[in-house]
């Protein structure tokens, strides 16, 4: 699926999103459903020869759960031991995006 898909068809809307590109990328991005208030959240990692959120055919695709439960998955997320953790905000970026999750 083309990761420029409108979200909105299926009552989501992308709230938060990492950013980071090399030749390879990791991305956690944040979608929040407004008749709910639940949250969908996808963890991906792909190189030049794919792009992100290509794969998502329905919102089954995602991760829903609380901000709590959002917050302690982006947290393992960032963990180091995870793959490409050197694309992962790191430092004051990490407390930024814990800090817009908290807001949300």
């Amino acid at each position: 699926m083309d990761y420029t898909f409108d979200y909105s068809t299926w009552g989501l809307e992308l709230v938060l999103q990492t950013e980071a590109y090399d030749y390879d990328w990791n991305m956690f991005s944040v979608f929040k459903e407004a008749e709910t208030g639940y949250f969908y959240w996808i963890e991906e990692a792909g190189c030049s020869c794919n792009s992100p959120l290509e794969d998502v055919e329905s919102k089954a695709d995602f991760t829903r759960g609380t901000k709590q439960e959002l917050m302690l998955a982006f947290s393992k997320w960032l963990d180091p031991g995870n793959y490409g953790n050197s694309l992962k905000p790191q430092g004051v970026d990490k407390t930024r995006y814990l800090e817009e999750i908290a807001k949300l």
